[in-house]
């Protein structure tokens, strides 16, 4: 059941909303008659809803009381006044309340305004578990990102031969300082670059085609088979991480040119 907190310094007023809140077959949490003392109460009962005087004579107002309570427990809070100036409405917006029901009132204005009260403390709560759950999803998926890094860079590096990660259309993603001084460029300059470019570049240029049939290549399968003609040591490792097919490269140190004339 719906716990419903009422706090007003005037015996009348409590009287009638407690009668409103009970027809309406939601709980009385408790009532208190000054901000200090809805403070405390709230604290203790922690109610779902509470209706709040603005303007009270025993020291913290309805503002304030409101301020701490909302900052405490997060339940929300409808003001209760019959002061409609510019100055009250602008210090009661200030903590964001979650509605105002000006007196002289009637049950359904009350019931109005705490079903309009719950349902914006429910948006609430969905958009700020919705919030949480995208900051862990993010920090997961950081934390992965920045692992997958760490191996990536560590099995690019590691090899003394040329390693090469190339995307789906034969960009070089990755490669390490092998694999680029190989081609005369440093390692930044060299990632980037079309490997069909690079390879056409490099082969040498004897009287007759290697392989007559060979041709510029248009997709990665296609190059690999070109490649494995080429280079029968060279192997190739394939793998899938988000929706990116990868292709390490592995050269040869030591191939020369010569070995690949006829």
């Amino acid at each position: 059941m719906l716990k419903i907190m009422i706090v007003d310094d005037d015996f009348l007023i409590c009287e009638e909303l407690q009668g409103i809140v009970t027809d309406l077959e939601y709980e009385v949490a408790g009532v208190a008659d000054s901000g200090q003392a809805a403070v405390e109460m709230a604290l203790e009962v922690k109610p779902d809803i509470i209706l709040m005087d603005i303007v009270m004579n025993n020291g913290m107002d309805g503002i304030e009381a409101a301020g701490k309570i909302m900052k405490s427990i997060g339940c929300a809070v409808i003001f209760v006044t019959g002061y409609g100036d510019d100055q009250i409405i602008e210090r009661a917006k200030q903590v964001e309340p979650h509605g105002i029901l000006l007196k002289p009132f009637t049950p359904l204005e009350v019931r109005a305004e705490i079903e309009i009260g719950l349902h914006k403390k429910q948006v609430e709560k969905r958009l700020k578990d919705a919030y949480e759950g995208v900051l862990t999803d993010l920090k997961q998926r950081t934390s992965e990102l920045e692992s997958a890094n760490e191996r990536l860079e560590g099995l690019l590096n590691a090899p003394t031969d040329s390693m090469v990660l190339l995307g789906l259309d034969g960009t070089v993603l990755a490669a390490n300082p092998v694999a680029a001084k190989r081609h005369g460029l440093p390692v930044d300059e060299f990632v980037g670059k079309c490997a069909y470019d690079l390879l056409t570049r490099s082969w040498p240029k004897p009287g007759r085609p290697i392989l007559p049939e060979l041709s510029k290549p248009r997709s990665v399968p296609a190059l690999l088979t070109n490649v494995e003609r080429l280079f029968s040591t060279t192997a190739f490792i394939l793998y899938l991480t988000m929706n990116v097919i990868l292709f390490n490269w592995l050269f040869m140190a030591k191939m020369s040119p010569k070995k690949l004339s006829p």
